[in-house]
């Protein structure tokens, strides 16, 4: 080997000298890691376990402390009110969201130091129980502010059909949100049963909303329950509710269903009559037997006979006999022989069209002249 020059030796010295620093550092900032490890750690685990320094409450032992409040109490008292209960559930959500948006830093910085974070599994349990909790006050609330104005609106103006598929579409709802609840829990329960009730009377309600039923219909159903009628009374839905119609669906049903048969045949004679006054009817002129045979036998006459003045015709011996009845004053009947004869033609398809539109055959009558 080649002797270093005074200037390599020197490059060498400072080569050595930074690398031995560099492995003073490296030791340094182990010791510094495996020291600081640990104390990071523990403040780590302080974090995930308190909300706040100075609170004594565990992060986790807070989201089950507010997943207790929100499915327990108040909140599964079916007699409290629904606006103020999601008011409330507003607030907790919000509490709940703080402390899991917390505990997903810590987890992220867990994992980070030690390549493993925490099992927060345990949130996705409370977040479902909290929503469906949540939904189940929020349907309660719009049906009962919905089924409150039904029962305050004048009968005459509520659409039942609409008001019936509202109703089968929130017990749809308990239907689904059943599962994920406890077993027979009491808002649950209160909410199908109040829904249930007012979908009782709603088949009724549709049979009276019928166009059908006139005011001789509804004073016979108040008659048939032992009621007074007064035709001018503009009835609620309430109003009408508290006459049990239940209990008289028969009595409804029976005069319903003869309103509708009346109603029926009421715009079927308005069919009817509007069809054949809009009918148009067509004549042929006819010229009965006789009279033809006897202008052939004239025609054969003429033949032989030698020629004669013009004579009148029709119109003019018509016209100069009807002048002379009518100032003598005796007017007569048609002259079949003279005067033009008119008989109604296309008679089969009249009679077809009279035997769809009514009750009985027609095929034995005779719509000839």
């Amino acid at each position: 080997m080649n002797q270093l020059t005074t200037d390599e030796e020197k490059y060498e010295e400072n080569v050595w000298a930074s690398w031995e620093a560099f492995l003073l550092q490296m030791q340094d900032a182990s010791e510094f890691v495996n020291t600081q490890t640990p104390l990071m750690t523990q403040l780590l685990e302080d974090t995930y376990q308190y909300q706040y320094l100075n609170a004594p409450t565990k992060l986790e032992a807070e989201a089950y402390e507010l997943e207790e409040q929100a499915t327990n109490g108040k909140f599964l008292d079916p007699d409290q009110n629904p606006t103020a209960i999601l008011m409330e559930m507003k607030h907790i959500r919000d509490k709940f969201y703080e402390i899991q948006t917390q505990l997903h830093k810590a987890s992220k910085w867990r994992e980070a130091i030690c390549g493993e974070p925490y099992d927060l599994t345990f949130l996705n349990d409370m977040m479902t129980k909290l929503d469906v909790r949540q939904e189940l006050w929020k349907y309660v609330e719009v049906s009962t502010h919905a089924i409150k104005d039904w029962r305050s609106m004048l009968f005459k103006k509520m659409n039942i059909k609409k008001a019936l598929e509202k109703i089968i579409e929130w017990q749809s709802a308990v239907s689904q949100l059943k599962p994920y609840l406890p077993s027979q829990d009491r808002v649950l329960t209160s909410w199908f049963q109040a829904l249930q009730d007012f979908k009782k009377d709603l088949p009724v309600l549709h049979k009276l909303a019928n166009d059908a039923l006139k005011e001789r219909h509804w004073k016979a159903i108040f008659v048939g329950m032992n009621e007074s009628y007064d035709p001018k009374k503009q009835f609620t839905v309430a109003d009408l509710l508290t006459y049990d119609l239940k209990e008289h669906d028969q009595l409804v049903n029976q005069i319903y269903l003869g309103a509708v048969a009346e109603y029926d045949l009421e715009l079927k004679i308005g069919h009817m009559k509007k069809f054949w006054l809009e009918r148009e009817f067509k004549l042929a002129k006819h010229i009965p037997d006789s009279l033809l045979a006897s202008k052939v036998q004239c025609t054969l006459n003429n033949w032989t006979k030698p020629s004669s003045p013009r004579r009148r015709t029709k119109l003019e011996k018509y016209r100069q006999e009807r002048a002379a009845q009518l100032k003598d004053g005796t007017q007569q009947g048609l002259n079949v022989a003279d005067d033009d004869y008119y008989i109604l033609i296309e008679l089969e398809e009249l009679k077809y069209q009279l035997e769809a539109d009514l009750p009985v055959r027609l095929s034995g009558w005779s719509l000839c002249p």
